[in-house]
């Protein structure tokens, strides 16, 4: 049938022009399409079914495999499209290469697999590989922006597998799991694309309600220092020095402790200037004493002026020109006494001298003219 065929094959059956059928029960129709191989069908133009069983569809496109299909289109007579494996089908167009192509079972019950791209070998189910140069893109587009796009894990006869990927468009992407979520090797970086540590996050984290350290080490790797601090800046600060600060303006501590506030506390320690230390009553005979600048240091209390009372030896005496007041803050005299202890028969003076005394009660006043 058709212009210049051939049809040699027992029982085979040729169309079209330039075709021939030379396998036994074979079929050829087209174009120079040529059945060569028992069993064999060839449809198109320039296409061979040369394999056992094989089955080329198209234009320039060749089964050379036994049972091998073959669908689409090379794109010249010196670059076919071919499909060399035994028992597979490779589709593919305008190119020598598949983009589609299903592998055979390695026997009965059991199925093969499926690659995409240049795979004749696909190493998985489904086994997808870019051209050279070329990205990888696994695209899942749903119905509308309130679907869902999913990839599920586990049977079939679980609707909602407990492990699965989920995302809409303008939404989150979720990801479920009926046990942990693990990396097992590498690092993990969020908004970080060269993560060099297990976990590097370029951003704040929120942990609500409880934030939990199992090692017994904090530390600030950059020059910054650590800052532990609430959502209105109050907190602790340790600068790259060593030095602490505690309180919204101690973010930048000069000393090894400074606090922007109130300090309540039970026990206080204070090293003195020899090095020796303890509790701030613990300097029998010493005084605490604080400088211009708010240095506090214990001192001995001979060695300190106040401007007021001096010492010479065991002796205390004051050299100012006012008045001495007790009990009373407007003294009237050198030496006033007022003891306002409400009994006028009481003593508040006595002056004594191996065993002789001078007392005074109610009011008594003593010096030239006293009383008047």
């Amino acid at each position: 049938m058709g212009e210049n065929n051939s049809a040699d094959g027992p029982a085979s059956f040729v169309g079209g022009i330039n075709s021939s059928a030379d396998g036994g029960y074979s079929f050829a129709f087209g174009n120079t399409a040529q059945s060569l191989s028992p069993h064999s069908v060839a449809l198109g133009a320039m296409t061979t079914a040369n394999g056992s069983s094989s089955f080329a569809l198209g234009k320039f496109c060749k089964a050379d495999g036994a049972s091998a299909f073959v669908i689409g289109s090379g794109q010249s007579s010196s670059n076919i499209f071919t499909n060399s494996t035994h028992h597979s089908l490779m589709v593919g167009f305008n190119s020598d290469l598949p983009t589609l192509f299903v592998g055979g079972s390695i026997g009965l019950g059991l199925t093969g697999k499926i690659g995409i791209g240049d795979v004749t070998d696909p190493h998985a189910k489904l086994h997808i590989k870019a051209d050279d140069g070329e990205n990888v893109d696994l695209l899942l587009e749903p119905g509308g922006s309130s679907n869902f796009a999913k990839i599920k894990f586990g049977e079939i006869s679980l609707n909602n597998s407990p492990n699965r990927i989920e995302a809409k468009q303008a939404g989150n992407m979720d990801f479920y799991t009926a046990s942990d979520y693990v990396f097992r090797d590498g690092n993990v970086g969020i908004g970080e694309h060269n993560p060099d540590e297990k976990l590097v996050v370029d951003g704040n984290i929120k942990q609500s309600p409880e934030f939990h350290i199992l090692s017994d080490k904090i530390k600030a790797t950059g020059a910054n220092g650590l800052m532990l601090q609430d959502g209105t800046g109050n907190g602790i600060v340790v600068n790259n020095g060593g030095k602490v600060g505690i309180g919204p303006d101690a973010t930048n501590p000069s000393s090894e402790l400074e606090v922007d506030g109130t300090i309540f506390t039970k026990h206080f320690r204070l090293d003195n200037s020899s090095g020796s230390s303890g509790p701030l009553t613990g300097f029998d005979g010493y005084l605490l004493q604080a400088d211009e600048y708010g240095n506090a240091s214990w001192a001995d209390p001979t060695s300190i002026n106040d401007g007021d009372w001096e010492t010479n030896g065991d002796d205390i005496y004051n050299m100012n020109s006012g008045n001495i007041g007790i009990g009373i803050v407007a003294p009237e005299s050198p030496l006033h006494i007022d003891s306002n202890i409400g009994n006028t028969n009481a003593t508040f003076f006595k002056v004594s001298n191996e065993g002789t005394s001078i007392e005074g009660g109610g009011t008594t006043y003593i010096g030239k003219k006293a009383g008047n």
